[in-house]
This record gives C-alpha cells, sequence and structure tokens, in this order.
C-alpha cells in the first residue's frame, strides 16, 4: 500500500546512510504548516507500507516520514541486524528532516523499529521524542525466547547466534541493546 492508494499527498524521497546505502522513503506533508515532524518506523519483518495506514492520523499536526530500513522494502542492503546498524537509517532521516527545516522531530517505531528508536536516540541530541511500540528489550535474550521450542538447547543456539554476530557482523548483541 502506498499514499497514492489512499489518495494522500506525499513524495518519494531516497536517504543515504553513513554506510552509504540508499533508503526508500516517503514525505508527507501535514495538514497544517508546522516545523515538527514523526518519523515512522516499521518492524521486522515488514516495510513502510505495513504501518502507513494505522499512522496516517498524525499528519492531521506533523509532517511524516516512513522510511523502509535496509534490507527491507524498496532499500537497499542484503541483510538486516534487527536494529544495531538499522540506527544508521534513523540518524540518515533525521538528518534529512533537520536539512528540510524541521525543528522538532518526534520517532514512533514499532517492535525492531521502536527498538532501533531507543538505540539512536542514545547516538542523537536531534531526536526530541521516541514512542517504542512493543520494542524487544535484548536481542540475546530474543533469541533464546525464538528458540525456546527447543528446549535445552535454545540456550546454546542463542550464544551461536550472538557469537556470529561478533564475527560476521562485528557486533555484540548482548552490549548493543534498547
Amino acid at each position: 500500500i502506498t499514499p497514492k492508494d489512499l489518495g494522500v499527498s506525499y513524495r518519494d524521497e531516497t536517504l543515504t546512510t553513513a554506510d552509504g546505502l540508499k533508503l526508500a522513503s516517503w514525505y508527507i506533508p501535514a495538514a497544517t504548516t508546522t516545523k515538527k515532524a514523526v518519523l515512522l518506523l516499521h518492524g521486522y519483518p515488514a516495510d513502510k507500507g505495513d504501518i502507513l495506514e494505522s499512522m496516517l492520523f498524525l499528519r492531521e499536526q506533523y509532517n511524516l516520514l516512513f522510511v523502509d530500513f535496509r534490507y527491507f522494502g524498496q532499500s537497499e542492503g542484503s541483510y538486516s541486524t534487527i536494529g544495531i546498524k538499522e540506527t544508521a537509517d534513523v540518524l540518515a532521516a533525521v538528518q534529512y528532516l533537520k536539512s528540510i527545516g524541521m525543528e522538532k522531530i518526534g520517532v514512533w517505531g514499532f517492535s525492531m523499529g521502536g527498538a532501533t528508536a531507543l538505540m539512536a536516540l542514545a547516538q542523537t541530541d536531534q531526536i526530541d521524542a521516541v514512542v517504542s511500540d512493543t520494542s524487544y528489550a535484548s536481542l540475546g535474550l530474543m533469541a533464546e525466547e525464538v528458540y525456546r521450542q527447543v528446549p535445552g538447547l535454545n540456550k546454546a543456539i542463542a550464544w551461536l547466534m550472538i557469537e556470529a554476530a561478533k564475527l560476521f557482523l562485528k557486533t555484540d548483541v548482548v552490549l548493543d541493546s534498547p
């Protein structure tokens, strides 16, 4: 689903992250003139269209920016880190909003989007508010939960995932948590 499908005025924007990926986004101007914006972040696995219809009510008072995280929707990227590297996506979106004159920026994120919003908040002072809807608390604990159907092995599988992330993604999912 796109804003066009809902009869909403918008423009496609392409954002570039610090690590060089191109992100697809929709900018939807507010119904009234304002220098306030809300950045809207989808969960895993989804894209910006999955949250569009439920969040459009915000355009009555705010400019909106819907972003496809890396690897999702029409954005570039060959894998997801479920929030860790996606903080660069949030920072690119915040930079874009500042560049078009937004003075106040709020971020709303669902699931992975909420976790990413919280992690990005620690990296910038340009976010004025965050709503984190059903964020996970820790990737390590989430990995254990995902594999709970394998009693006795779920902790071992989670440990292997954590170690693989250190080796291949150069990140510590225990430390890099919301």
